[in-house]
């Protein structure tokens, strides 16, 4: 059978050969229609450069509708951050173009408007407190615990356990 010269454009297997992207290989035939048909190779000669000839088989990859509708909603959704929108990943194109719409207008409203100067109520001071609690008890309080105004015991202790 006939041996076709061929390269590797990308990454591949040929009869148990793992090759890479430029490495040269010969091929029966058959199997080069088939490796050139499925762009995984190309004819060429030994001596050609192998960067031209695997650049001449890689036409520049079509903007898909996919891709141009990806790359549409990723700017709608930057400038929807840009106005301070929070975003849910799962609106589509024509959500975050109302978002985007309706804080324009808030915006623009909030322009228009003139600032209302704020209306101030008298604040009422509170009162002051008597003052803070006195740690030690004052001679009032010890001649009423003495006189019998107090109806409870006291053992004295700390949580009513004797000293």
């Amino acid at each position: 059978m006939a041996k076709v010269k061929l390269i590797a454009l990308r990454k591949m297997m040929y009869n148990t050969r793992h090759l890479q992207f430029g490495d040269r290989f010969e091929a029966r035939a058959v199997d080069a229609v088939v490796l050139t048909d499925l762009r995984k190779s190309a004819r060429v000669d030994y001596e050609a450069p192998v960067m031209q000839a695997a650049a001449a088989q890689q036409p520049p990859p079509p903007q898909s509708e996919q891709v141009a509708s990806a790359l549409a909603l990723a700017d709608l959704r930057a400038e929807a951050e840009g106005l301070g929108i929070k975003i849910d990943r799962r609106w589509a194109e024509g959500r975050l173009r109302q978002e985007i719409d309706n804080a324009r207008a808030a915006v623009a409203q909030a322009a228009e408007a003139p600032p209302e100067p704020p209306v101030s109520e008298p604040v009422a001071e509170p009162e002051p407190a008597a003052g803070p609690a006195p740690l030690m008890p004052s001679a009032e309080d010890e001649t009423a615990a003495t006189s019998g105004a107090m109806t409870t015991t006291s053992t004295g202790g700390l949580f009513g356990l004797p000293r």
